[in-house]
């Protein structure tokens, strides 16, 4: 049939990756310090986040709560964070 256009299915968006302790981040040029700075210290010392020391699953777990109490960070942010906090304060 002549001038009728297939339908063309929507452009779908994958939804956004979920903070994953156990996937690889990716931080491309993202300062995971620099971020905690910026981010940590709107509600709590520097020395605070230094005493915490845990694997990547609990500060993946510590991240989400902070996000609960209303912390807006994107997911490569997040990814950044977790991948800098677990590697520096195991």
């Amino acid at each position: 049939m002549q001038g009728t256009a297939s339908p063309v299915p929507p452009t779908l968006t994958p939804p956004a990756a979920a903070l994953s302790p156990t996937s690889a981040p990716v931080t491309g040029s993202l300062d995971g310090a620099a971020l905690v700075q910026e981010y940590c210290t709107e509600c709590h010392t520097l020395n605070r986040v230094k005493r915490t020391s845990g694997s990547a699953a609990e500060w993946a777990s510590i991240i989400e709560k902070m996000v609960g109490e209303g912390l807006e960070v994107t997911g490569q942010e997040k990814q950044a964070i977790l991948a800098y906090l677990a590697q520096t304060y195991p």
